[in-house]
């Protein structure tokens, strides 16, 4: 078997393979067996018919067969002889077969990219510091007593900040019922008995500042201007009148730092709370600038590092980037129609978020070759724990939902490789 491995563009490779007649004819001759068997020819019982019969009569379907069966074994072969380990097989072209000259194709395959490590110890970072103020503490505080408040309706007062204000609402826009605009508008153009949260995130523009003050029974119009990069794309940029009538109140109520609900924090004083938060908050900090150094990292090692890449392998990966973006899109109620507003932006982003992903996969693997660092089970079932108490559920739910699909562990581990490499090179950067 002759083999001859071209380069083409970039990673992509062009093994072309030459096999002799002798090594494909004793296949060739088992397949016409094999056919002869089978063969309902008029004139013959089965299995009787002259080898040379059922090899005229059905050559397209034996030749076929053969192809599909050498093909992939001498290929093996191919790369065996050759020690190519390819990362994708993109096509297989030019096949011809004959049975008394053999076996020849092309197979088009992209390789993993050949380069110069960067010099990825000692990199220069610059820590920033991360204080935890008594205003972030109190910030905190505040947001925990919120998050354990309750509502009550209310009759005679007027909402404030915090408060819920359940109301009726219709919109117009350009002389139409906002409703009719897109069929994705029609939430946003008319609702009953609909619960806002003044002083938090707005449905729309400016209407929780407009309901602070009201009460039961008010009327309101307010004006509303949808801002261009509104998540909603079908109003985006549009101006619309909505007409207001308030049919409830519900005030909001704190709870008391008393030693009820100090127990649900396993503290004894108001002063240990704090002390807590504070603590939970530096941890946060310093966590938060770990990660911003290990992005830093992250930068050095793309700019200082030169390749090319596997466009199958970043084609792959742009896929899963835009399938990522759209869930979150979706998820923050984004539309088709916003994508298709942004399709070329949207793409665009993807495929160069893409190519640093695969580079940065590249270089990762040749530290972590370099430097022997290796991922011990210890270390998946570390990274299964954190998982666990993010997602709120059991490793032993977890682990079973990984091993569903073949790429789970396998991503996990890399995953886990990942952040050794970047552990590694930030225990030896040049830190100021």
């Amino acid at each position: 078997m002759k083999v001859k491995i071209e380069k083409s563009a970039g990673c992509r490779r062009i093994v072309d393979i030459a096999v002799p007649a002798d090594a494909v004819s004793g296949d060739y001759k088992t397949l016409v067996g094999l056919f002869s068997k089978e063969a309902r020819i008029s004139g013959f019982r089965p299995g009787r018919a002259p080898a040379e019969l059922v090899e005229k009569r059905y050559s397209k379907a034996i030749v076929q067969e053969a192809k599909d069966r050498l093909i992939p074994r001498f290929y093996q072969e191919a790369l065996e002889q050759e020690k190519l380990s390819p990362v994708a097989v993109i096509d297989v072209q030019d096949v011809e077969f004959e049975r008394d000259k053999g076996l020849q194709f092309k197979v088009l395959v992209d390789v993993a990219p050949d380069f110069k490590s960067p010099k990825y110890k000692k990199i220069s970072l610059k820590r920033e510091k991360n204080e935890v103020a008594d205003a972030d503490v109190d910030r905190t505080l505040s947001e925990i007593l919120e998050r354990f408040s309750r509502f009550e309706d209310v009759t005679d007062a007027p909402a404030a900040a915090g408060d819920l204000v359940q109301i009726d609402y219709d919109a117009v826009c350009d002389g139409q019922p906002l409703s009719d605009v897109s069929e994705d508008a029609k939430d946003l153009g008319s609702g009953e008995g609909f619960w806002v949260p003044t002083g938090e995130s707005e449905f729309v523009p400016g209407m929780n500042a407009a309901l602070e003050n009201v009460s039961i029974g008010d009327s309101l119009t307010v004006d509303v201007a949808f801002p261009d990069d509104y998540d909603n794309a079908s109003v985006a940029g549009k101006k619309a009148v909505y007409s207001v009538s308030v049919k409830g109140v519900r005030k909001r109520t704190l709870p008391t730092l008393d030693e009820e609900f100090l127990k649900r924090f396993d503290v004894e004083s108001e002063e240990a709370l704090r002390a807590r938060i504070r603590t939970d908050l530096e941890e946060a900090a310093v966590a938060r600038e770990e990660g911003r150094l290990k992005e830093e990292i992250s930068k050095f090692l793309l700019d200082k590092t030169d390749m090319e890449l596997p466009e199958s392998l970043v084609e792959q990966e742009t896929n899963a980037v835009v399938r990522d973006m759209l869930t979150r899109a979706a998820q923050q109620g984004g539309s088709r129609e916003m994508f298709e507003q942004h399709r070329d932006e949207i793409l665009g982003s993807a495929s160069q978020s893409a190519r640093d992903r695969v580079k940065l996969s590249y270089i990762i693997d040749r530290i972590a070759s370099e430097e022997e660092i290796a991922i011990e089970d210890a270390d998946v079932d570390a990274h299964l724990e954190l998982m666990a108490q993010r997602y709120g559920m059991t490793v032993d739910r977890i682990r079973p939902e990984l091993e569903k699909h073949d790429e789970g562990l396998r991503n996990l581990r890399t995953e886990v490789r990942g952040n050794k490499v970047m552990t590694f090179l930030l225990e030896h950067a040049k830190i100021k």
